[in-house]
């Protein structure tokens, strides 16, 4: 997965409806938070710093259905909170309990060039957490908005405006609607104020 990815992924996770979900939907949703973790292998978030999560497997494909539900609130309220960040503005906080082990290693490679890895030992949970928060704070827009049309969080690609066909047709058809309505508003003759006055008898 690449960044972009990854964020992507993330954003669908705080979408789903999980009491829709099936034994396989919940086996899928596993098996793509180990992706999105990429346990053990550097993740990047940009060409020079990277992190390893270091979890084991099995936290991941026995995690609890109210485990999974309780990091998608998180995400989500991250999400949000990244979605409302101004440019300079306030800064957006967010509170979390995180508990975790960090180490750092720096090396360079053969042309010289110096890369940093960030290694994590956490909980599933937290580990989510710190990657996701590491993913949108690597780039100077993380592409998290909300949709004006429906208030749906969504990963913005280019000029995106809307999450969608859907939402990017009915704010069409409304300021279509909303276009027409002045114009036939200032098509209308306008009624004469004219009073005639009665002569006294």
């Amino acid at each position: 997965m690449t960044r972009q990815e990854r964020i992507q992924f993330a954003v669908r996770f705080a979408r789903m409806n999980l009491s829709l979900n099936r034994p396989g939907d919940w086996l899928n949703l596993r098996d793509d938070l180990k992706r999105f973790l990429a346990l053990d292998q550097p993740v990047g978030g940009s060409d020079t710093c990277f992190l390893k999560f270091h979890i084991f497997e099995k936290e991941i494909t026995s995690a609890a259905e109210s485990k999974l539900q309780k990091i998608q609130e998180d995400v989500m309220f991250m999400l949000l909170c990244f979605s409302k960040v101004p440019v300079d503005g306030e800064p957006v906080y967010m509170s979390f309990s995180i508990h975790s082990v960090l180490g750092v290693t720096r090396k360079k490679d053969d042309a010289g060039k110096l890369y940093s890895s960030g290694h994590v030992s956490a909980p599933l949970g937290d580990s989510v957490l710190l990657l996701l928060f590491h993913l949108c704070l690597s780039s100077p827009y993380s592409g998290v908005e909300i949709c004006p049309e429906c208030r749906n969080l969504f990963y913005r690609k280019g000029k995106m405006k809307f999450c969608g066909r859907t939402c990017t047709n009915r704010a069409m058809t409304k300021a279509k609607r909303t276009r027409d309505a002045k114009k036939l508003s200032r098509s209308r003759p306008k009624l004469s104020k004219h009073v005639s006055r009665k002569g006294r008898k």
